[in-house]
């Protein structure tokens, strides 16, 4: 939430991604500059497709809207 409350989207949430450092903090790993999407649509896959939102794997039932966030969150789930 604190990264798209910042206008970032992650894009790829995976196990692989994540690491914990020695205090416990939590480390997202591979940003690159096309995560930021300053608060327009995204049209780009960038995601590891076992990760990915359905509605993103399938363009045909993208919805117009869809900035990103939405699919973090999906992903979110599927690593917890």
């Amino acid at each position: 939430e604190h990264l798209h409350d910042h206008g970032i989207v992650y894009g790829d949430l995976t196990p692989n991604h994540i690491a914990m450092d020695a205090e416990g903090y939590i480390n997202l790993s591979e940003f690159s500059p096309d995560k930021i999407f300053k608060k327009q649509r995204t049209d780009s896959l960038f995601a590891t497709p076992e990760y990915m939102a359905p509605e993103l794997i399938h363009p045909r039932f993208r919805p117009p809207d869809l900035t990103g966030k939405e699919a973090d969150w999906y992903s979110f789930g599927v690593v917890m």
